[in-house]
């Protein structure tokens, strides 16, 4: 008999429960109801509801903030004026949500060791899945990279959704070189990884005429070094990252259109697809969007 197999689940950022959510199962597939896609106990019940029963599912919580704090407490006083006081606060607006997303990539980046060590603790009884979504992929990829480094086996296999983290802050050659190299999956139709993400890779930005200069230029980074993986993939040298990845450029996916496409992105998956009941690899192929 095959042992069970296990899931460690790691949504990304702003998805603390709120009391707001409709985290059932038709929610969370449902791409018209950010409520449910911006809280992890629908990620749970939605990725639950593809995997065979068997499969065990963790979600690892790291404190990822929760979005209706984000909205009530920092965003909504500078926009409640209107347009004009939005126009006018566009740079508060901007310095709260660098804020806000610099401090949970360093809160996800501390929980890195935490996540290791519960990858550590589960695979002595279990063969290991970790996927993680955005700033929760970022924490997967860093997960694998030190425990490669550190010569752990058996590594998990990973799949990072939309990953939040750029070439530069990561050693791809070493991911690279692993047994089995993570899955990455992008696309260069997110537009929060297109923007979000390189105003949050900067220093707070300043108001004036040479702030507004700096964040114009951030928002239109084109190094490739420099932008997430989850929008512009791995780099072209690391050829078995790239054979593992998928780009979902042409489908138009967006960064919160991943969970809506869960069921496509397990089938398509060269590991998660283990985890679906009675899948076989000629389905795979068959897969269309």
């Amino acid at each position: 008999m095959n042992p069970p197999l296990s899931l460690i689940l790691i949504p990304g950022f702003l998805t603390e429960p709120h009391d707001l959510a409709k985290h059932n199962q038709s929610a969370a597939l449902n791409a018209l109801d950010p409520t449910a896609l911006l809280d992890r106990r629908a990620w749970v019940n939605a990725v639950r509801s593809v995997c065979s029963e068997d499969v065990n599912i963790e979600c690892f919580e790291w404190g990822s903030q929760s979005v209706i704090h984000l909205v009530s407490d920092h965003l909504l006083p500078l926009i409640s004026g209107g347009l004009g006081e939005i126009r006018s606060n566009l740079f508060g607006v901007a310095q709260e949500l660098h804020t806000a997303w610099r401090s949970a990539r360093e809160e996800g980046d501390t929980a890195v060791s935490r996540l290791c060590e519960l990858i550590k603790s589960s695979s002595t009884s279990t063969p290991i899945y970790l996927l993680g979504h955005s700033l929760g992929g970022r924490m997967a990829l860093k997960a694998i990279e030190r425990l490669s480094l550190e010569g752990f086996s058996p590594l998990p296999k990973v799949v990072a959704w939309a990953p939040a983290i750029s070439e530069s802050e990561l050693s791809c050659a070493t991911l690279d070189k692993t047994p089995l190299p993570p899955e990455i999956i992008y696309s260069s139709a997110d537009i929060i990884l297109k923007f979000i993400f390189p105003l949050g890779q900067g220093p707070r930005p300043q108001v004036g005429f040479l702030g507004g200069l700096s964040l114009i230029s951030k928002l239109l980074q084109t190094r490739d070094e420099r932008r997430a993986l989850g929008l512009v993939g791995p780099p072209t040298h690391t050829k078995n990252l790239h054979t593992m990845a998928q780009d979902m450029s042409e489908q138009k996916l967006t960064h919160l259109g991943y969970l809506p496409a869960a069921e496509y992105l397990f089938k398509s998956s060269h590991y998660l697809c283990d985890l679906i009941p009675d899948y076989t690899e000629g389905q795979r192929k068959r897969l269309t969007f």
